[in-house]
């Protein structure tokens, strides 16, 4: 804090409102930005999950595969995305997604209903963190 000896009245308060507003400016910029990173997380976190289902739909089914791929739609909403954006996106991953599972050696799939909820999780934890900051931080 500057020293406001010496400094009228009047200019103190204009220094410590001054002050006071590049605080606010600062933390609120901090926020912006772990924002910004759980939805990369979000996006990320859904991707992996896609993957994990795509991997897995011998085991796990068309159902399970479908809800991950709307996962990484509301990831990409959640992003900012417009509706049509968020839907070609997500099927760009599910394009990578496939490409992907081609390369690599199959997983076991005893432990995909495991990864599938672990993977889940991960998406919901995340999902909780930018709820909780959009309450926080109106727009």
């Amino acid at each position: 804090m500057p020293r406001l000896s010496g400094i009228p009245h009047r200019r103190r308060i204009g220094v410590v409102l001054a002050t006071a507003t590049v605080v606010l400016v600062s933390e609120k910029l901090a926020r912006s930005d772990d924002f910004e990173r759980s939805i990369s997380a979000l996006a990320e976190a859904s991707y992996s999950h896609l993957r994990v289902a795509h991997a897995c739909r011998p085991v796990l089914g068309e159902a399970r595969y479908y809800e991950a791929r709307v996962a990484v739609e509301n990831a990409l909403r959640a992003a900012g995305l417009p509706m049509h954006l968020a839907v070609s996106s997500a099927e760009t991953m599910v394009s990578e997604a496939r490409v992907s599972a081609s390369g690599e050696p199959r997983e076991e799939l005893t432990n995909c209903p495991v990864e599938f909820v672990r993977t889940k999780a991960v998406i919901n934890r995340l999902r909780e963190q930018i709820d909780a900051f959009s309450r926080l931080n109106p727009r």
